[in-house]
Formats: C-alpha cells, structure tokens, sequence
C-alpha cells in the first residue's frame, strides 16, 4: 500500500450527469407568496412539460426508485413497516404476467386509476402515481376511491382493506391502504390535481368534481388533507422524489418538498405562525457553528429576535423571517449555553423557540505510539502500538494491521494496544511499508510509516543466537558450547529446551545461575540481550557484569518478551561478558550481542533541509529534501517523522538516497490542517541523529476544476457503457466504489498497489445515475 492513500469517488452516468439530492436552488421562486389557485397554477408551471418515461421502462425505473435496503420491492400494499411482510417480490423475475392469489407477483399500478383519465399519456406512465404493488391486491382494490371503511368487505396481509366509506360525505366502496402510507398516496393525489391542472376537469371519478380547482369533492379534500397531516413526508418519499427528478422525469412532487402547499392550496389557505427550521444543540471547540434559523405562516412580515445567547455567538436577521445564529467556540467556552429565540408577525402574534446549545471539546483518535523504524536480520523486533480518543481515554479503539510484510505479526493486547513483532531474514534487507488502522465510531486514521531491514547495526555488533547449545533438554546443567565467531560460553544451572526468538538458554531460579562468555577482544561500547520470564514466579532480575565489574542496574524481567541495552561503556581492550540471576525466576536469555571498536563512530551530520511546497493545499503532496553527511561514510537511512501535534509524530515515510541528497514525500491532508515534521538519520553503527521541528499548513480547499487542472483527474468516458477508465499522476487510486442513487453499492474494486491509471470493466447497469 503507498503511503499515499487516496479514495475517489466518481460521478458518472450511464445516460447523462446530474447532481441531486436536494431541491436544485430556485426551483420554487415563482411559487413564493402564492396561496389557493394562484399558488397550485404556479406549480403546474414548475412542473409541467415532464420527460415521459414508457409504460414498459417502469419496470427498470421502479428498481431505482422503489427498491428496499434490503434489495427487494417496496410493495405499499404488502410491506408491514416494523415488522416482517407476508412476501416479498425481486426485481423483474417476480414481475406479473397472470396471478391467482396474494404473493404471486407485482405489477404497476395506478394509484390514481387510469380509468379516470381515459387512459391518456403522459399520466399513464407517470411515476408520481405509478408504483409497484402486489397483482392480486392491486386487482382487488380495482379502480376504487382511496378512503377509510366501515364494513370491510376484504383484508389483505398487511392489513389493507376494501369496503364501504365511512368518512364523512362519501359511503361508496373504497379501498384503505394501511396508516403508514396514506400520507404517500394522499401526496401524489396532491401531485396529479397539480400537474395535470389543465385537464383535470374532463376526467371522472367519486372524488373529483369536474374542476380545475379546487378539482376534488370536499368529501376527497378533507380526507386527503388529513392523511397528508397524520402521515408526514418519510425518507422512502424524499429518495423517491430525488431519484424520478434526477434520473427519469426531470420534474418534481412539490408535497414531498413543501409539505405546507397542501394546506395552502385546499386547507386554510395560510398557515400558523411556526419555527421551521430545528436547532443545532451542540459543537465542538474549535468549530465554526451556524443555525439558519427559518420561521413561516402568521399575516405579513415575520421578525426573528434573540433575547439570550453567549457571548461567542452573533446574531443577525434581514426581517423576513429569516435569521442566522453563528460563531466558533473556543477551549473556554465548554458548556451549556441556553438560547431564546422569538419570532413576530406583522399583526403581533408571537412564537418562542428556546434550545440549549452545548460546546463540547474534542475527541479526536490519534496514535500515541511512536514507530520503531529500524530492523536487523535475525534480531527481533517489537513495536507497541497505542491509540487513544482525547478527552475520552477510556474509549474503546479497534486496532487492525492493513499492511505489514510477512515476516511480522501484529496481535492485539487489549486496552487499546497491539504490538508488531518479528524476525526478519537477511533476504528480508530493504523496505517494508507498514500500514495500522485506527477506528472508533465514524472516526478512522492511519499510521503509515516504513520499516527499514539493514544489515547489522554496526561493523562491531556481534551476536550470539544460542543456536549451537547442545540438544533441547529440559534438565538443568552446567552447559558448554562453541557459539557465533567460535567463542565459547559457559551456563550454570541451565536448560536449552526453551526459546524467544529461537532457541535461548533458560537459567533456574537460583541465586548461582549465570552465562558468561570466554575472553572477548577488541574492547566494548554497547551490550544488549532479549529476556523473558518462563514458568511461574516474579521478581527475577539478570545483572551485567563485564570483566567482573557491576554494569548499571539490574534488568527487571518480566513474562514480556524485552530488550535490554546498556550504552556508553567505555571498555577497551580484553573483557568477559556475564549475565548473572538474582535467583527468584527462571530467566530464558536470547540474542546476546555487544558492540566492539577501537575508536568512537560519530552520529550523521544535516546539511540543508527544504520543503515544498511551503503552502500545500488539500491535493498536495509536500516534498522534503535534505542533505546528510556521516563522517565515517558509514551508509545512512533516514526517515520523515510527520503528524499533526509536534510532540506526536506518529506517522514515518523513509527517504530516498542519492548520495549524500535525501528525498521523502508527506502525503495530502485536509485544509487547514497543521502538519509538523522532523527528519532522523542513523547509520550503520547504530548512531541517530533527528532533525528540528518544521511545520506547514495546509490551505484551504481547492475546486474540482483546479484539482483537474493541478492534477489531471481523468475519469473517461463519461457517459459510459461498459468499461471506465481513471487516471491521476497525483495520487495512488486505493479503492473505486460505484453506488447507487439510493446508497447500495453495486460495484466495488480494489486496483492494487501504486495505481495513479485503472481501466475496469463495470457491470451491466441500469441507465440512470450512480455515485
């Protein structure tokens, strides 16, 4: 995986391009300050001259527009919402050809029969009235009114009923869909009389009176008016009205939008003076926070006060009931603050909205751990991986390894830890890109660093493996053996049947238990050995001893696999190595290796450190060059340490060499963001040096057509059939997902490992939009 991680969403479309989702700007304008007649004219203006799908393309609309979450057909006279429905249909194989019984099939059904309109276009294919239901309830219910019954002649499943009327005015038969969307059907009623205004009049039915306006009986008014109140607009009907405008008929139901049009145009004609808009209650520190606050009905011009608010916050209203609370929070603004608005009509009438607003602090995921970048063949190595939510320690974080190389294991520990431990070979020399993911709740980030496998630390280092002891043997003996360099090393009360990284010698748990090696030359700076607690007891410590003298203090052990390292001695010429037991554990010893030389080995010296560029906006990646020397000429591996905090530099990048010029690339962050870095060199005696911390902020947000120009984001051909085709020089393309406008995925691909071009082969898709 790059350390370059880039997800791009594509727009594309198989017929045409569109952005929805929301009511486009404007599209009601010319219904503003309207009411009755003159108001339901208007819409008919805004939505007449639809695009007219056919009668047989509403079964591939219906997959679009009336599909489930759970990929079936949302059937209004079959669904029990809640609950689990009697049947349920699939798209197309379930359509209806003949049908004896409930649960055969579904068809199209007009909601608003085609028989009251002399099955006339376009209303014959329109899909506002048009949806798919069951074949035998949709044959049942016939081309009966919609209403509410008394002596009920006929139930389906799911509780939809045919009998006679009991609503006041009306006693015919009727057919009575079930509560949960007689707000639905009572809409695209609303729809018909609106978009078909000018030739309504001529059609037939119970519950028209052969009017343009008000075009219903008073019986079907109130009736309709009061489903419209008691079954309020859903989410179904808004993705619905988004996806018939976007993908199919270019029109819209102006009920679903603008639930008030309804009372508007056959209720009162005006509405109670009201809040409209619902309050934002919380932000957190550091945030910019903003209430559009909107407030309708009452007589004439609505004025919005704000009698109580924090001092943080302003207030502004431009008198026609319309206002705007805003500000940003700062670390001592954490609280509750209460709010007071009031709105006032042009006749006095008043309305309050009153709201705590809570200022919270914070709680961003961040890694607290710091990568250990550098490995040796058959040395093992162990990085302990931490995460933490701030100001919520105790938040739980799941910790997963999204790339390592294979000599690795990561295994998490519990408390919000994991750990990445190994040996890598000497065939694993090079660089082994390592990605950890971090998730707690809808929040996810990355540590991205490089591990580095050179060979060993030093011309110095030596080690000994304890791979050539006698046999496994669980007894515990005074031990022999010629090891690494033909050096001979002596063990005391010890057994050779246990093992850290391979095989380690295991000394009992007695106070005369020891190792020691035979007289070593070439004098001594460094020493350092694995240890671990085997079987049960506590309390054990090994102490170093070199040529009989006490070396620092005793090393706790521990049933954690650890290492030791004692740095800084100074002996030279001739000198024995001796670990020695304190005698309370039984202490297994691995990986025992010392640093000898003659004269001291200096640390890598920086020459000139540039980044650019000095301002990066989101899409850019900031390039850092650097000049580093070693005195010795010993090779050097440098890394880029990165993060957002410059105590916390979480992230690494390893850096390219060319002689003595170092190269490494931070990759693109959110604008705004404080990006703070340092760079560290070791070379090959082990010596590090770090850099001073540099920082940058990365600009705001750049547009679409600037990413284009900057980056050549090619996404081609658009529209497109069968094949699409990607490609951006900037960024490495990790994942494409294609969605549907309803939010299912119905492609997914995974290119691979620094793609910046991807050619795939998408599925057969129904025409339409997709995300």
């Amino acid at each position: 995986m790059s350390f370059t991680k880039y997800l791009i969403a594509i727009l594309m479309a198989v017929q045409s391009f569109y952005l929805y989702g929301q009511i486009p700007q404007g599209y009601y304008d010319d219904a503003q300050n309207k009411t009755g007649v003159e108001l339901k004219i208007a819409l008919y203006n805004i939505i007449d001259d639809h695009t007219s799908i056919s009668y047989s393309d509403l079964w591939d609309a219906f997959y679009d527009s009336d599909r489930k979450p759970n990929g079936k057909v949302w059937d209004m006279y079959s669904d029990v919402p809640g609950g689990t429905p009697p049947y349920q249909y699939t798209f197309f194989s379930d359509q209806c050809g003949t049908y004896n019984s409930e649960g055969d099939c579904y068809n199209r059904e007009h909601s608003f029969p085609k028989s009251w309109f002399n099955d006339a276009s376009p209303m014959y294919s329109d899909m506002f009235h048009l949806v798919p239901t069951d074949g035998y309830v949709n044959g049942r219910r016939s081309n009966y009114p919609y209403g509410e019954v008394g002596n009920v002649t006929w139930t389906s499943q799911n509780g939809s009923k045919l009998g006679s009327s009991n609503f006041p005015g009306y006693s015919g038969t009727v057919f009575e869909p079930i509560d949960e969307y007689k707000g639905d059907f009572a809409r695209g009623y609303f729809y018909m009389a609106t978009r078909y205004h000018n030739v309504i009049a001529n059609w037939d039915s119970e519950m028209l009176n052969g009017t343009s306006f008000p075009a219903f009986t008073t019986w079907a008014k109130n009736l309709l008016l009061q489903w419209h109140e008691q079954d309020p607009v859903s989410a179904k009907e808004i993705d619905r009205n988004n996806v018939i405008y976007a993908s199919y008929q270019h029109n819209r139901n102006p009920f679903i939008d603008h639930p008030e049009y309804a009372n508007l145009i056959w209720g009162t004609g005006t509405l109670p003076l009201a809040f409209t808009s619902s309050p934002i209650t919380s932000v957190t520190v550091g945030q910019a926070y903003q209430y559009n606050i909107t407030a309708t009905g009452g007589t004439g011009t609505i004025t919005i006060t704000c009698s109580q608010k924090p001092d943080w916050i302003s207030f502004s209203s431009n008198g026609s009931g319309a206002a705007t609370l805003s500000g940003t929070p700062q670390a001592a603004n954490e609280g509750v603050f209460p709010i007071s608005l009031t709105a006032t009509d042009q006749n006095g009438a008043t309305v309050n909205q009153q709201f705590n607003l809570t200022v919270i602090l914070p709680q961003e995921l961040a890694f607290t751990s710091v990568p250990v970048l550098i490995a040796t063949p058959d040395q093992a190595y162990l990085y302990q991986i931490s995460a933490q939510l701030t100001n919520n320690p105790a938040a739980v974080i799941t910790l997963t390894c999204e790339q390592k190389p294979q000599w690795l294991n990561f295994a998490t520990s519990g408390n919000n830890q994991a750990t990445l431990s190994g040996t890598p070979l000497t065939s694993d020399i090079g660089q082994h890109p390592i990605t950890i993911k971090a998730v707690y709740g809808q929040q996810t980030i990355y540590q991205n660093f490089t591990i580095v496998v050179i060979e060993s630390m030093a011309g110095g280092w030596n080690t000994e493996p304890f791979e050539n002891m006698p046999e496994a043997s669980s007894s515990y003996q005074n031990i022999n053996w010629t090891g690494n360099y033909s050096i001979n090393w002596t063990a005391t009360n010890a057994r050779t049947d246990q093992s850290i990284d391979d095989r380690a010698i295991c000394l009992k748990n007695t106070s005369d238990s020891y190792v020691q090696s035979q007289t070593i030359s070439g004098g001594c700076t460094k020493i350092s050995f694995d240890h671990q607690q085997k079987f049960t007891g506590s309390g054990g410590t090994i102490s170093l001893y070199i040529n009989d003298q006490l070396i620092g203090d005793a090393v706790d052990v521990t049933s954690d696999n650890q290492t030791a390292l004692f740095e800084g001695l100074t002996i030279e010429g001739d000198f024995v190595i001796k670990l020695v037991s304190n005698g309370l554990s039984r202490i297994a010893i691995d990986n025992l290796g010392w640093y000898t030389t003659d004269t001291e080995n200096l640390a890598p010296e920086f020459g000139t450190i540039e980044f650019s560029p000095n301002s990066p906006t989101t899409y850019q990646s900031v390039e850092i060059q650097a000049q580093i020397t070693d005195p010795e000429q010993d090779e050097i591996v440098a890394f880029i340490k990165w993060g957002y905090a410059e105590g916390n530099l979480t992230n690494a990048v390893a850096m390219t060499a060319d002689e003595t010029s170092f190269t490494g690339t931070i990759p693109p962050n959110e604008p705004n963001a404080v990006i703070f870095f340092a760079i560290e060199a070791y070379d090959t005696a082990g010596n590090l040096i770090t850099s001073q911390t540099y920082s940058y902020t990365v600009d705001d947000d750049i547009s679409i057509d600037e990413m284009q120009n900057n980056c050549s984001l090619i996404v081609s051909p658009n529209p497109a059939s069968d094949h699409l085709k990607i490609a951006n020089p900037c960024f490495n393309i990790e994942k494409i997902s294609i969605y549907s406008v309803q939010g299912q995925l119905v492609y997914v691909s995974s290119p691979g490992i620094n793609q910046h071009y991807v050619a795939i082969q998408i599925p057969s898709l129904k025409k339409g939009m997709y995300l």
